[in-house]
């Protein structure tokens, strides 16, 4: 349907036959520096879009081989759809570890592993995007709002909300 992401899907392909370390990134951008006075721009220019490119797709191809290897993809996912339909409830950690039978620790790890963000920062930008769509249909009152998403103290919201949303 998105004609980019199947360009970045056959990056990623391609990405898996290279290996991009510091050593090489190192040596582009020296020979790019060091050539930026005998090529032509648009030469310079195509090149950097190359390089992206490339950056990109190995990025994307190792993102999928995390998620791949994850044997708890499936039942971090459905974790994260059951919080995302319910807001309201409680980020309890060992309580969520323990449904899936490993350790809070483990827990964490994998999580972040899968996501790229700890869970509780992950599931409290949840709650509040859910606070967000709530805010602008502008049916409920502020604290209605809070409440609904777990609530008990309304200033604990709004310094979630601002950590959050960045806004006031």
């Amino acid at each position: 349907s998105l004609p980019y992401l199947a360009l970045l899907n056959g990056l990623s392909n391609a990405a898996k036959l290279y290996s991009i370390d510091n050593l090489m990134m190192s040596d582009i951008e020296r020979s790019l520096a060091f050539n930026q006075t005998s090529l032509s721009t648009a030469y310079i220019e195509q090149m950097q879009v190359n390089l992206l490119h490339l950056i990109l797709g190995k990025l994307l191809y190792q993102q999928q081989r995390v998620e791949e290897n994850s044997k708890y993809k499936v039942a971090f996912n459905h974790l994260v759809d059951g919080f995302a339909a319910k807001p309201e409830q409680s980020i309890n950690i060992d309580k969520m570890a323990s449904k899936i039978k490993i350790s809070s620790s483990h827990f964490r790890a994998e999580f972040f592993k899968l996501y790229g963000e700890p869970p509780q920062r992950y599931l409290l930008r949840l709650r509040m995007k859910a606070a967000c769509q709530l805010l602008e249909q502008g049916k409920m009152p502020i604290k209605s709002i809070s409440s609904s998403l777990g609530y008990e103290d309304i200033s604990y919201f709004y310094r979630h909300f601002r950590k959050v949303v960045k806004t006031t």
